[in-house]
């Protein structure tokens, strides 16, 4: 570990050895409980862990699972955006699969990269101020979690966060 710059970032060294990122905080924060769902049920091991990551649980099936719903409640979220805005439910059925089979988002989905789940915000803040949900108490968990949860990603997001706080 004496190759490691600590100061230069904001990483700090845990008590197990383990160097800890604070950077991008919100995907982190996001996975915490299908995280500590599955280091309960399959609790890591450091002798079969890499050696850089002894925290990390034998299987992360929790967290798998908890990426896949990400994904369709993304692409759900797509769909109710195009079908009420282009009125054809068989037209955004089209654009959806064009979106799942033309773009990387599928690779996205499961490989913990930040934009998958700023699409899932962006479009839950889209709907939500275009489209709006039936229950006004949503409506507004759905703004707020879209618009406030976009820069907690990453920074260069602070700027589709504004333009939808905008919109």
């Amino acid at each position: 570990w004496e190759d490691v710059d600590l100061t230069q970032h904001l990483y700090f060294k845990g008590k197990d050895g383990g160097i800890y990122s604070l950077h991008l905080p919100g995907l982190a924060f996001l996975l915490l409980p299908a995280y500590a769902l599955d280091s309960r049920i399959s609790p890591p091991d450091p002798f079969q862990a890499p050696a850089n990551l002894p925290f990390l649980p034998l299987r992360l099936r929790f967290c798998r699972i908890f990426l896949l719903v990400l994904g369709l409640l993304t692409i759900f979220l797509l769909f109710r955006w195009l079908s009420t805005m282009l009125r054809s439910q068989g037209l955004a059925f089209a654009l959806c699969l064009v979106f799942l089979v033309s773009s990387p988002f599928q690779g996205y989905t499961f490989a913990l990269y930040p934009a998958a789940a700023a699409c899932l915000f962006t479009l839950l803040a889209l709907n939500a101020a275009l489209f709006p949900f039936r229950g006004r108490i949503i409506n507004g968990i759905a703004l707020v979690a879209g618009i406030g949860f976009l820069p907690w990603f990453h920074q260069r997001f602070i700027v589709l966060s504004l333009g939808l706080f905008l919109v």
